[in-house]
């Protein structure tokens, strides 16, 4: 266990923040950080008891949360050793931009897009060659925007999605990479993105799997990083969150190896002389690749992807 976070940072969550039923005694799993990770029996959604508070969670995202000077402070955040805009800047010119191949597989022509927890921006502006008609991105990281602004020219705003006052289906795709695990009421916040996509529009969502949990246990990667993210999402968590807005699964798949390696004692010698030296991590690593090889045609790989699509016509709920 690591020590991130105090007494003073947490709160019970007695009820499941997706569709409030009862939270379970029993936990799915540990984290890390010695939060409990717990699945809710009626929706699926696995969330943390006790969870953090919005104010120990908003300190994460400082101006150090993409320059790895936070995972000193508090473990949270990219490691120092990662170029953030830098990766995001290679990715864009050699098109493996995470959520740009799922993007370009719909007909963007003319569409108006809204990426929430836009970061920097850079996925937005890879779409611009594909002819959507707008492109606007929230986020609340004001150093991603200003670098986001700066370099790729876009509308960028500073602003939550409860906050930024769109109308009513006012978007043709709305867009989610890596942001529902960071929400705490992630019900409403959902309702908030369906409120702002147009009957018949499309939902982009990319998140950590909670299935790779229950397939892999206490190996699951999750339990060991990203210690900000307050719940995650399945394949059927999201189908419940999406039924009472008229908005459906049309396709989900998922990618990555979804369990932690064994570490060994150190990386500065070769890898031949550390299998040599530690021969029971490297059996270990060997029988837990071979036991989770197929996680990924399993739907249990360690990352989620899911495109939703909302009715053209919302079906009509008669008064009782």
């Amino acid at each position: 266990m690591i020590s991130v976070w105090s007494a003073t940072d947490l709160i019970p969550q007695p009820s499941c923040p997706a569709c409030s039923a009862p939270a379970p005694h029993r936990k799915s799993a540990v984290r890390i950080d010695g939060l409990g990770v717990k699945r809710c029996p009626q929706c699926a959604l696995l969330f943390l008891d006790p969870v953090p508070t919005d104010e120990a969670i908003g300190e994460c995202y400082t101006a150090e949360y993409y320059s790895g000077d936070s995972w000193n402070r508090r473990r949270i955040g990219y490691t120092p050793e990662w170029d953030y805009h830098g990766e995001r800047e290679r990715a864009l010119i050699n098109g493996t931009l995470l959520g740009h191949s799922a993007l370009a597989s719909l007909d963007l022509r003319g569409k108006s897009i809204l990426e929430i927890g836009c970061s920097d921006g850079a996925l937005l502006f890879s779409l611009k060659q594909l002819g959507p008609s707008r492109l606007v991105g929230l986020d609340v990281n004001q150093v991603a925007l200003k670098y986001g602004r700066e370099h790729f020219g876009l509308d960028l705003r500073h602003d939550t999605l409860r906050t930024a006052n769109f109308a009513p289906s006012e978007f043709d795709i709305v867009v989610m990479i890596d942001v529902l695990e960071h929400i705490k009421d992630v019900a409403a916040f959902f309702a908030e993105a369906a409120r702002c996509l147009k009957p018949g529009g499309v939902m982009v969502i990319f998140t950590p799997n909670a299935s790779a949990l229950m397939l892999t246990r206490r190996r699951w990667s999750y339990l060991n990083r990203c210690l900000e993210h307050v719940c995650y999402l399945s394949v059927e968590s999201l189908r419940r969150l999406g039924s009472p807005h008229g908005i459906v699964i049309e396709r989900s798949w998922s990618e990555g190896y979804p369990a932690m390696e064994y570490p060994y004692r150190t990386y500065r010698i070769p890898r031949l002389a550390r299998l040599l030296l530690q021969p029971h991590i490297a059996l270990a690593n060997r029988v837990n690749r071979l036991r989770f090889d197929h996680a990924e045609k399993r739907g249990a790989g360690v990352e989620l992807r899911v495109i939703m699509r909302r009715a053209a016509m919302l079906p009509r709920v008669d008064s009782l």
